[in-house]
């Protein structure tokens, strides 16, 4: 790893390590409070526990070149990063750790380091079986897909991941599609004009949207339309959106014209 990314990721954790120092915090109060920074040194073959956060990390035997040790830092949930992240899909934030060089030492990771860290509550999962694992660029300023999956352990409300880099991780769950429809207004003298919006949250883009407006006319697409209402009626108008995967999500609203 380059000075750096190791100098880069030393700046975040003191940013969090000030933060943490004037919040009361702990993993078990709230699992998505920044948890004090905490150092333990780790060499090949060894386990080091971080108990405030609760993280664990261990060591293969080849983990270091001989003689290696590494001064590794951990803040389970630092502050302020994106709670969400798309790449491809819409993802939700479930827990994220950093881990730094505290020393600057520059010690590579030969073989991927085994990192455990508590979840929230296994209800708030939505049954995912497993867990994007992504990275936090901070000249981007928004979360990377590493392309893996970390697995969720039952029994411990831990989640289990490998590293071969020192940064930011984050854990999220794929958020399930959901649309909801924001009309311009729902009441109004016949004849009258309403915009519609879909307000779309989670599955995979891109979207394809559909629009049934309950009056007989022919439908449209696009996230965003307009529909004018000629007789009096009480309408229910449809949203249908299906999104790059399949999934598909309905809402409604019902419409008064007098």
């Amino acid at each position: 790893m380059g000075h750096s990314l190791i100098r880069s990721g030393a700046l975040v954790l003191g940013a969090v390590l000030f933060m943490a120092s004037n919040t009361s915090c702990s993993g078990s109060e709230n699992a998505l409070t920044p948890t004090p920074a905490e150092t333990r040194t780790i060499s090949n073959d060894s386990n080091v526990t971080y108990t405030t956060s609760g993280v664990r990390v261990l060591a293969a035997p080849d983990s270091f070149a001989d003689g290696d040790s590494l001064a590794l830092g951990v803040v389970l949930n630092p502050g302020d990063l994106p709670a969400q992240a798309r790449n491809p899909a819409i993802h939700a934030k479930v827990s994220s750790v950093v881990l730094v060089d505290s020393a600057d030492s520059g010690v590579a990771i030969q073989t991927p380091l085994n990192v455990r860290i508590p979840l929230i509550n296994r209800d708030e999962l939505d049954n995912n079986t497993s867990l994007r694992l992504f990275m936090f660029n901070e000249l981007a300023g928004r979360w990377v897909a590493t392309g893996r999956n970390a697995s969720i352990a039952d029994d411990t409300r831990t989640a289990n991941f490998t590293v071969d880099a020192l940064g930011t991780y984050g854990l999220f769950r794929a958020v399930p599609l959901r649309v909801s429809i924001d009309p311009t207004r729902t009441v109004g003298k016949a004849p009258f004009s309403v915009g519609f919006n879909a307000v779309l949250k989670g599955g995979t883009p891109p979207y394809a949207v559909i629009w049934y407006f309950g009056d007989d006319s022919d439908p449209e697409v696009g996230e965003a339309v307009s529909h004018l209402y000629k007789d009096p009626f009480t309408y229910n108008a449809t949203c249908t959106v299906t999104d790059a995967a399949g999934e598909v999500a309905t809402a409604f609203v019902d419409l008064r014209a007098f």
